[in-house]
């Protein structure tokens, strides 16, 4: 039976009906979202309307404080089978989406729909909407179906995919009343419970932070494992979601870095100073522009550096790497999981590194 939602008025201890008004279904339901995603759930960041995805575009993209985005469809005039097929659609293209997608993403959306208004960064957005930045973006993404009113057929497939495929799908619908001059807007979730699941990102629940920091070095035109070694830093580049995650370092930090795609840890090492553009990190007195073979590459890539004095190195070929380790594309983070503890554990007794010592030693 389909859900439905009424209101009445208590009229001396007489319940009276509160109409319900036409709200011009989902059309008018996209505005009212657009301009406040919190009637869905406050823990989100708006991100896309109208994004474009394999020639069709999805209503609503958001994101929460654990990274995992989120697709918001209208059910409009569209059959039960006809709008969970594209939802489902969607969400085969939102899986293949990087964080430099999404970053552009959120920028493309600003542009278009915020014309005049400084253009912020994703992650300064999430540092500002949610107090932090999540380890990773898209590791999961749940969808959603939007209605003015619910069908019987609509209900009974998001139910079925739910508890049989495990697939994390949900349907919210809102109703419209009106009484005199007073205005209502009522909302109801398929799955009740899926409504709790979305929560600010809660690392404390996760373990205790073991107090080593995580880093991730990516090789390419504008850095050099060979370079870090010898001059002593680590480095991101490319936009600020990669680099503004190294000013989480101050000296004294022990810091862990892995070469991600399957390469593997080759470094341990305490940081000797804060986050510097290229052109203020020098080694010895001289500028990392100078020194570098990628002196071009650097400059182009906006890359930032972190001083580091290496405790452990090992070359490319001989990188630490092993069946549940930890890695991510952030370029510093402070994992909070059991995987990292693996992670620390492991690489130190296999480089004979001896953890229940200061860091600085």
């Amino acid at each position: 039976m389909p859900i439905e939602t009424k209101i009445w008025k208590l009229n001396d201890h007489s319940p009276e009906p509160v109409p319900f008004c036409s709200l011009e279904a989902e059309e008018d339901l996209e505005k009212v979202l657009f301009k406040n995603i919190g009637l869905i759930h406050d823990q989100l960041l708006l991100i896309g309307r109208q994004v474009n995805a394999y020639g069709n575009f999805i209503d609503l993209l958001a994101i929460e404080p654990s990274g995992k985005l989120l697709v918001i469809e209208l059910k409009r005039d569209r059959t039960p089978r006809e709008v969970i097929a594209q939802v489902l659609d969607y969400g085969s293209w939102v899986v293949t989406l990087k964080e430099e997608d999404i970053a552009q993403i959120y920028n493309n959306f600003q542009t278009k729909y915020f014309p005049g208004q400084a253009v912020k960064t994703l992650a300064a957005a999430m540092k500002e909407k949610f107090g932090s930045l999540p380890e990773e973006l898209n590791t999961e993404h749940s969808l959603m179906v939007v209605a003015a009113r619910l069908d019987e057929s609509s209900e009974r497939i998001v139910s079925y995919l739910s508890k049989y495929h495990s697939l994390d799908i949900n349907a919210v619908f809102f109703r419209y009343f009106r009484d005199g001059k007073t205005e209502y807007l009522t909302r109801t979730w398929l799955r009740e419970a899926e409504a709790e699941t979305i929560s600010p990102v809660q690392l404390a629940a996760r373990g205790n932070w073991n107090g080593e920091y995580y880093a991730s070095f990516m090789e390419g035109p504008s850095r050099s494992w060979e370079e870090a070694k010898q001059y002593g830093f680590i480095s991101a580049g490319g936009g600020d979601w990669y680099t503004d995650t190294l000013a989480m370092l101050s000296p004294g930090d022990r810091v862990w870095v892995n070469i991600p795609g399957g390469t593997g840890y080759v470094g341990v090492g305490i940081v000797t100073d804060t986050v510097k553009l290229a052109k203020d990190f020098k080694f010895n007195g001289k500028s990392i522009l100078d020194l570098s073979k990628n002196g071009n590459g650097i400059t182009t890539n906006g890359e930032m550096f972190v001083a580091v004095k290496w405790i452990k190195t090992v070359e490319v070929d001989k990188a630490a790497k092993e069946q549940g380790f930890f890695g991510n594309q952030n370029s510093v983070a402070r994992p909070k999981t059991s995987k990292w503890d693996f992670t620390v554990k492991t690489v130190a007794r296999i480089w004979g590194i001896q953890l229940n010592k200061d860091k600085a030693a």
